[in-house]
């Protein structure tokens, strides 16, 4: 058995450097004191520990405490034999009762190894039993904690670009509008002051139950290495005049790492290897870390998930009671929705403990998420609605709605790795109606705009037919632009605009009521049929246009030519009529002008709503 970690054990100096160190008690916090609330009506857990306590028989407890009154309670005949060595050394449970008759007093706690009256004493522990009152918050707001230091040793060789990032643990008043100030005294190599880097953080909704994160730039420490820093904030409650201080937490400035060991990497239960699957995990994870033996009530625990993939970090903070000091390991859980987050990336995973005087980092858990690529699901059609049967991925969307181009999302299910992208197909009618895109609009590449140019051929005849339903699918494509996986099909028909949506056409010299005289247009040299844009004009978009009346005239004035470009820029088509065709026309009879368009070169055509002519003298 090897006796407690001796850095962990203060150096005495003077005589004092040659007795025993003094008793650890788990349940003592930073300022001294025994928090009896935690005991829970339990004895009080302590240990002892020294270089070669395996050697001896019994260890002899000397516990001298007082009452606020001065009552003496004491206990200096209560032997403890050393067996069942732990890491920590020998528990000595002290009883509850002996502890709480001293509730607001103070105790010193020692040994000795022998029940000689003239034998040696250990370094004796001074304890407050119970917590005081304080300005602020009775127990003190937990340090400042910088992200992967370990020792309180800031290694300037490995600092990010960035800085360091500088963590304030939730704390339980936490409210929308607090101010939370920052302050960070700086001193070079010969203790010099340097001007303190200061900043606020006024919480937002988003910040609340969670740590509030700054970066403090590496700039800022260029001048510092063998120098320090002291770290402290201060929070302002929202609505209140006075502001909570968190004690100060030193740190040095070095080159390099701390020399003292890390603590070891946590354990995620069910996990091993160098690649995470969280089809594996979808409970989320449970993430086991180890408790170390100089763990008091009231540390604080952060538990860091550091990604590659920008934004993808976590930070969880933790306090610890006296369950944790009782437990092998403490566990931090982390959602399934998370680790799907997290498909492709690359993970360091790690946690450290801090207390005013006090900060232990541990080794780093490295690790990739990936997931086996299955079934990739069907995109998405902003507005369609689902038909059919179960896994036919069939849908329908009126043309009204996307007269200026649809929308494709990728559903967040599918998940890609570094370095792949997606391209999606608009896989319509060969002529007119289909588009590649793989250019999203969205920084999360997953929402593709397709244009109106290509929705009309796909259009049906009626809203119940599904003659020109047609797939929607999406590619994964690796950094060389190559397809790697293809995704299910989404089966997309589009309802037809109704006969309205395209306007009428109109006669230059025909009044509201559709007459037109004979004696006007042979005035005129002749008349103009005039037709405004519709939805889904384009250029190359054929255009009909015939005119029928009696007896027995039928002329096709246009016949299937496309749209020009000087039409199309102008949004307006007009086509001439000459005089001979009027006066083939019986007067006072009716004639019709028809319109006609077709999306798909030809091969259906959407009709437009009809002319109706009178011809008189």
């Amino acid at each position: 058995m090897k006796g407690r970690n001796r850095s962990a054990i203060p150096a005495a100096k003077g005589p004092a450097a040659a007795l025993k160190p003094e008793p650890f008690i788990p349940l003592r916090n930073e300022f001294n004191e025994i928090d009896i609330e935690g005991l829970n009506g339990q004895d009080l857990e302590t240990y002892i520990n020294f270089e070669g306590i395996e050697d001896h028989e019994a260890i002899y407890i000397n516990w001298r405490g007082a009452s606020p009154a001065g009552v003496p309670i004491d206990d200096h005949e209560s032997r403890q034999p050393v067996s069942d060595l732990t890491d920590r050394g020998l528990k000595v449970p002290v009883a509850n009762e002996r502890v709480t008759a001293a509730t607001g007093g103070w105790v010193f706690y020692s040994y000795r190894v022998t029940h000689e009256p003239d034998a040696e004493e250990s370094l004796r522990l001074f304890c407050y039993v119970g917590v005081r009152d304080r300005p602020g918050l009775s127990e003190g707001l937990p340090v400042l904690q910088v992200r992967g230091v370990h020792d309180q040793v800031i290694a300037f060789d490995e600092l990010a670009t960035a800085g360091v990032l500088l963590v304030v643990p939730a704390y339980q008043a936490m409210q929308v509008g607090d101010k939370v100030s920052l302050e960070v005294k700086r001193f070079d190599a010969g203790d010099r002051p340097l001007p303190v880097w200061k900043q606020t953080i006024t919480v937002a909704a988003n910040d609340l139950g969670k740590p509030l994160q700054r970066w403090m730039p590496k700039s800022q420490f260029n001048p510092l290495v063998g120098g320090r820093v002291e770290a402290e904030y201060t929070v302002q409650l929202a609505g209140v005049t006075t502001a909570i201080a968190s004690p100060m937490q030193a740190f040095s400035v070095a080159r390099g790492p701390s020399e003292t060991p890390t603590l070891p990497a946590p354990v995620i239960e069910g996990h091993s290897g160098d690649e995470l699957d969280p089809t594996g995990f979808k409970d989320g994870l449970k993430i086991e870390i180890p408790v170390y033996e100089q763990l008091q009530v009231g540390d604080y625990l952060l538990l860091n998930w550091q990604a590659q993939r920008p934004g993808n970090d976590v930070l969880q903070t933790v306090r610890m009671d006296l369950s944790s000091t009782e437990s092998q390991h403490i566990v931090c859980q982390l959602g399934y929705e998370h680790l799907v987050r997290s498909i492709g990336d690359q993970i360091s995973l790690g946690y450290q403990y801090a207390r005013q005087g006090k900060a232990l980092a541990s080794e780093q858990l490295r690790f990739s998420v990936k997931a086996p690529r299955g079934e990739l699901p069907a995109p998405n059609v902003h507005d369609a609605i689902a038909e059919g049967g179960a896994g036919e991925d069939k849908a329908r969307i009126e043309a009204a709605n996307i007269l200026r181009g649809a929308t494709v999302t990728i559903p967040e299910s599918a998940q890609i790795n570094p370095g792949e992208s997606f391209e999606v197909h608009w896989h319509g009618h060969p002529a007119r109606g289909r588009y590649v895109t793989s250019s999203p609009t969205d920084v999360e590449g997953r929402i593709f705009a397709i244009p109106p140019g290509v929705i009309a051929a796909n259009m049906e005849q009626t809203a119940a037919e599904e003659a020109k339903r047609f797939p929607i699918f999406y590619r994964v494509k690796n950094a060389e632009d190559e397809p790697v996986a293809e995704s299910v099909a989404r089966n997309l028909r589009i309802q037809p605009l109704p006969r309205n949506a395209y306007g009428s056409i109109q006669l230059d010299l025909a009044n509201a009521s559709g007459q037109v005289s004979l004696a006007d247009i042979r005035g005129a040299g002749g008349a103009q049929l005039v037709l405004e844009a519709w939805p889904f004009m384009a250029v190359g978009v054929l255009l009909t246009i015939r005119l029928t009346g009696t007896p027995n005239v039928d002329v096709t004035l246009r016949d299937a030519q496309g749209i020009t470009q000087e039409e199309m820029a102008n949004e307006l088509v007009i086509q001439a009529v000459e005089i001979s065709v009027f006066e083939r026309l019986t007067l006072n009879a009716q004639s019709t002008v028809s319109v006609t368009c077709s999306f798909d070169e030809g091969e259906k055509w959407a009709e437009f709503p009809p002319l109706h002519l009178t011809l008189i003298p």
